[in-house]
């Protein structure tokens, strides 16, 4: 998370399992609906070694808990045997 008044980013402890690092990937920020707190979405990405991922993920921002909402998918079978 970026602290606007510190002008530095701090790293958000996180409970149980989280998504691999990636970046190039699709994210939205969103309420639910009936209440409760803001979630973050993310989709897809790639690993810093090149493995294209096609997952989707959604975050908790109150509870801090991730949700997986899709089985672990690679673009290719190298990553599957990197990462599988």
């Amino acid at each position: 998370m970026f602290d606007l008044q510190e002008r530095s980013w701090v790293q958000l402890p996180i409970r149980g399992l989280s998504p691999l690092p990636r970046f190039l990937f699709g994210w939205a920020q969103f309420s639910p609906v009936g209440g409760g707190a803001d979630q973050l979405a993310i989709f897809g990405g790639e690993t810093g070694s090149g493995c294209k991922l096609n997952d989707a993920w959604v975050l908790d921002l109150g509870s801090r808990h991730w949700v997986q909402l899709s089985s672990p998918a690679f673009a290719t079978r190298q990553c599957d045997q990197l990462f599988g």
